[in-house]
């Protein structure tokens, strides 16, 4: 590959492929080019899984030149050249971005969020087709669900790119499937490892218009996410006591957009969850897989709320702790008030943001080193560096192997001062005794004990009840609004009525 390929960018530039029209034996061939988020250009982005590292690689030519791509990439541009007959302008990260150029990589995640955002569709794509996942693909869901199926009478699918496809059959094996069957299909589409990937998060929840693919077919995703696959979802909460075993993450994803859109978010110009900071986010989507450990924050920054907390820009040169503590440094002062004294509401978020980087014991031992030994810190906030230091005492962060605390377990409020001293002083201890960086036989799972009460198998899914009750009551609101907007209007026409007499007439 020449890197002849990948010109220079400007501050808001970024590059869109061009997927040329071609016949499937065919090689894929595309042109790259450089548009500004200013002109507005008109294109798709996708939104797919990169998958491991792999020899299993695939060839495609961009402007004429061989160029090296993982396999489920060349898949999804394979099936996305089937579908249309002309050039299709697309947004594929993996190619429009130079991945062998950190420095161009962290100014582009910086965009990524615009570039999704004004995207006309994200398409997704979901794999080849698997464990009946064609079932899903010309119905709807209450289809599926109904007792006696009515497949042939409703044809909801629609070709969205403008290529003809052969619905009979489809419709045809659909209705022959038994219904459990067809949930099972749908659950197990919507429960597929891409909706476990961190970066799909943004991708999926900032996008105008969304379209998923697998194998040949393609869907919509309001007529794959329909209301009566949310309430078949709700009635498996009930039945499990609000419980949320087999309920697919992307549900929860779809439920989250749609509730943040009541409330004016996740539009253009507000890509955020209100009130919620990257401590929390990281947090929440604990459970996402990325192969770059920094991308469980990268991949979720355009999602917290940036009026209340100062932006980052994304670098791929530091280490998870650096990026642990530059974080912490730029952050927790807006967060905490800016005060001298170390807050409960900073040692909440500490242990967050440390558990959502799937940092271990010794990275924070690692992050203590480089707090009290760099001089680039030491004249610092130092209510940050306490409030570091204190949190890592107190949620057991510290290895358990080292039969102390760093702090007195004591309610007393303790000042910036005398907790930078007394670990000081702890570390110092430690490192006379060998008990530094030297416990390396004991496996180093990232469960220390006092965050036991912090782990959940879905932290980000504990607020589903909290969501849902409150969609609950504003329903109920606005059904009880429209009530009484009915009774006054009975009420005035009665007394419309009464006023202008038996006769109906208002006239003297």
């Amino acid at each position: 590959m020449s890197e002849l390929l990948y010109r220079p960018l400007t501050t808001r530039q970024f590059r869109l492929l061009t997927l040329l029209p071609g016949a499937e034996a065919t090689p894929i061939q595309t042109t790259l080019r450089l548009v500004n988020l200013e002109d507005k250009p008109a294109f798709d982005a996708l939104s797919y899984e990169w998958g491991p590292e792999s020899t299993n690689n695939s060839e495609i030519f961009v402007d004429k030149e061989l160029f090296t791509i993982r396999h489920n990439l060349w898949l999804f541009l394979k099936r996305l050249r089937a579908f249309s007959q002309s050039a299709q302008v697309i947004y594929a990260d993996a190619i429009c971005i130079n991945q062998r150029d950190g420095e161009e990589k962290g100014r582009q995640v910086a965009l990524m969020s615009e570039i999704y955002m004004r995207a006309k569709r994200v398409l997704v794509w979901l794999g080849e087709h698997e464990r009946n996942s064609e079932l899903v693909f010309g119905t709807h869901f209450e289809d599926a669900v109904s007792k006696i199926p009515r497949g042939l009478m409703m044809i909801p699918f629609v070709p969205l790119l403008a290529m003809p496809v052969v619905i009979a059959g489809r419709v045809r094996r659909a209705t022959q499937a038994s219904r459990a069957d067809r949930v099972a299909a749908w659950t197990a589409l919507l429960s597929r490892s891409y909706w476990n990937r961190t970066w799909i998060i943004q991708e999926f929840l900032l996008a105008q218009s969304v379209v998923v693919f697998c194998g040949a077919d393609h869907m919509d995703r309001d007529l794959i996410f329909t209301k009566p696959l949310q309430d078949h979802f709700m009635s498996i909460m009930q039945k499990n006591k609000r419980k949320l075993d087999g309920i697919p993450r992307s549900f929860m994803l779809y439920f989250w957009k749609q509730n943040q859109k009541r409330h004016g978010f996740f539009s253009k110009g507000t890509p955020y969850f209100a009130n919620i900071d990257i401590f929390e986010l990281a947090f929440n989507f604990q459970y996402t897989e990325c192969q770059v450990t920094l991308d469980h924050v990268y991949g979720l920054l355009a999602l917290e709320d940036q009026r209340k907390s100062p932006s980052i820009t994304p670098n791929y040169s530091i280490s998870a702790q650096m990026l642990f503590i530059d974080i912490c440094m730029l952050k927790l002062p807006q967060a905490t008030g800016r005060g001298s004294e170390v807050t409960d509401d900073g040692l909440w978020r500490v242990p967050k943001l440390f558990r959502g980087l799937r940092l271990t014991f010794d990275h924070a031992e690692e992050i203590l080193d480089v707090l009290f030994d760099n001089n680039q810190y030491k004249t610092q906030n130092s209510m940050v560096i306490a409030t570091i230091a204190k949190a890592f005492d107190q949620f057991g962060l510290i290895k358990p192997e080292r039969k102390q605390w760093i702090l007195p377990q004591t309610k007393a409020a303790q000042t910036s001062e005398r907790i930078i001293s007394v670990t000081r002083q702890w570390r110092i201890t430690q490192k006379e005794n060998g008990n530094w960086y030297d416990l390396y036989q004991t496996a180093q799972i990232h469960e220390p004990p006092g965050m036991a009460f912090l782990q959940l198998d879905e932290p980000l899914w504990s607020r589903f009840g909290i969501l849902r009750d409150t969609a609950i009551r504003n329903a109920a609101s606005a059904a009880n609004a429209q009530n009484m907007n009915n009774m006054n209007q009975v009420a005035m026409n009665n007394m419309n009525m009464a006023m202008m007499g038996p006769g109906g007439g208002g006239g003297a």
